[in-house]
């Protein structure tokens, strides 16, 4: 299952890395729309110094074309005391009204103080020398007025000012004609630099007028941030429960790939694994030992013949698991097919213990099967073959098993029988034998001697007793002990009885026919036959 544990790791890496990058997306968007937010104001506010500054200059150019503007002095509005080298700072009227000129530069000077102090507004004309010390440039203004010697014309910073921030805005400012009466005397001519005018906008009014789209910012993206951790996750959950529907799936395919559909045991190819490994295991380590048992059921077919194969499959059940509750946690037990079981047995430290699992193996099998009210009797026999370092195929294990088992067949069933060589010896000799018969017919090897019946009272032969031979070409004469059994047990034994019986009932008429007599024949017939 480590294919499927990385899938569900990969699935959890992926989730997480998704999360964040989505949550990466969502905050930068968030500061980005912030961040473009204040960007907004700070241009509005920018705009708003220039059109400020638009106004003023308009206002200024208008009040120097006609000279400044009179008006009666007030404590609001004294005599301009840096006008005092003019000749006509104050007039009189013939009413007795006393007047006094308020130039541009004055003017604007209280109209920059009646709108600081109404909506926070800063602005003053300002220079390296001034009439007036109130218009005295800053530090940041001198700065500026400096750039403005090098030849740029407009600044617009943000800044602080007295802790608060502010768009800052300063334009420069060229002495024309209708200045140098008031300015001429500091040393400006026409054409000079006179300085600039700086305008201040406070931007704690627009962010504060901010915070109501940034609030519904920050929770259009809140809201979106969510929805998309709940699409993730969603997302991922499906994943999760299709894979885990897929290992579910798998899981099943290999089950049914490595056990029996009957019984859930496992089947032929996981117990050739299984006995791989211990194979591997005892040419590892000297002192590690195990059996294969090669289990058949005596007589199953009887019970299928009688019962039915439904009846004849609840008994396999049954038997299956028998097997598995009396065998150690170590050991196997598996179907490979029919009645047929193999046992895997490990940790066995010699015969002795290998066959006290086997005969408790044997033990639960002989117990009565009780179904549906009917009693079962079952019996097996048991063929087992022990490791040993010439092994190194797990199927030559099973059919070394295999040959033992039916050995114990042959003995009389319901037995136990330990491989050994000879026993493989022996299977090899049928099998070539059973290979050889199959054509013996054919190339006409067989062949019936005739022993005389001879009738001692007159001694006279009576008739013959059919004998059957084989001459193999290279075996030489093969004795019907051999042969015979082989022939009843691949069921060839029914055609060569045949033909047998009829090659001998032709000689004996032909020696009837030939000698006029009345002879007769006896012929071995095989119980398989009959």
């Amino acid at each position: 299952m480590r294919y499927h544990h990385f899938n569900k790791t990969w699935i959890i890496a992926s989730t997480a890395a998704a999360l964040l990058l989505w949550s990466i997306l969502a905050g930068y968007s968030l500061y980005w729309n912030i961040t473009n937010l204040r960007e907004e104001k700070v241009r509005l506010a920018t705009a708003e110094a220039r059109s400020s500054w638009n106004k003023d200059m308009a206002f200024r150019s208008w009040a120097s074309r006609h000279g400044g503007v009179y008006v009666r002095p007030d404590k609001r509005t004294p005599p301009n005391p840096y006008l005092a080298h003019l000749p006509r700072r104050d007039i009189a009227l013939g009413d007795g009204t006393t007047l006094t000129l308020m130039n541009p530069a004055y003017m604007m000077r209280q109209m920059a103080e009646e709108y600081e102090s109404s909506y926070g507004v800063k602005g003053k004309a300002t220079g390296k020398i001034v009439l007036n010390p109130k218009n005295k440039p800053d530090d940041w203004e001198l700065k500026v007025l400096q750039r403005f010697e090098q030849g740029e014309t407009e600044v617009v910073e943000q800044a602080s000012m007295d802790g608060k921030p502010f768009v800052r805005f300063m334009k420069v400012v060229i002495m024309e004609k209708s200045c140098v009466q008031c300015h001429g005397y500091l040393g400006f001519k026409e054409g000079d630099v006179r300085g600039g005018v700086s305008i201040a906008i406070p931007l704690s009014s627009y962010f504060e007028a901010d915070q109501a789209a940034i609030r519904s910012t920050s929770l259009a993206h809140v809201v979106v941030w969510l929805l998309g951790l709940g699409g993730i996750l969603l997302f991922s959950a499906v994943v999760w429960r299709r894979q885990n529907e897929n290992e579910v799936l798998l899981q099943m395919l290999e089950h049914e790939a490595l056990h029996d559909v009957l019984t859930g045991l496992p089947n032929r190819q996981l117990l050739l694994d299984r006995i791989e490994h211990s194979l591997a295991r005892s040419h590892r380590e000297g002192g590690y030992h195990f059996a294969v048992g090669f289990v058949d059921l005596d007589r199953f077919k009887l019970i299928n013949d009688s019962y039915g194969h439904q009846m004849g499959d609840r008994v396999l059940l049954e038997i299956a698991k028998r097997l598995h509750r009396c065998l150690r946690p170590s050991d196997t037990v598996a179907r490979l097919g029919g009645d047929e079981f193999i046992l895997l047995l490990e940790s066995g430290a010699s015969l002795q213990d290998t066959l006290v699992v086997v005969e408790r193996v044997l033990e639960v099998i002989r117990e009565v099967i009780v179904i549906d009210g009917e009693l079962i009797h079952t019996d097996a026999s048991i063929g087992i073959c022990c490791s040993s370092k010439c092994y190194t195929q797990a199927d030559d294990m099973i059919r070394d098993a295999d040959i033992a088992m039916y050995r114990a067949k042959d003995e009389g069933k319901g037995r136990i029988e330990f491989f050994n060589p000879e026993m493989h010896q022996k299977a090899i000799t049928i099998m070539r034998l059973d290979s050889e018969l199959h054509h013996a017919m054919e190339r006409g090897e067989l062949q019936i001697y005739y022993q005389p019946v001879v009738d001692t009272n007159n001694n006279t032969v009576g008739g013959f007793e059919a004998l059957l031979r084989w001459e193999h070409p290279e075996m030489g004469s093969v004795s019907p002990e051999k042969f015979i059994p082989v022939a009843e047990a691949t069921g060839l034994i029914a055609k060569i009885g045949e033909w047998v019986l009829n090659e001998a009932c032709r000689q004996v008429h032909q020696w009837n026919e030939q000698y006029g007599s009345h002879f007769f024949i006896s012929v071995n017939i095989s119980g398989k036959q009959i």
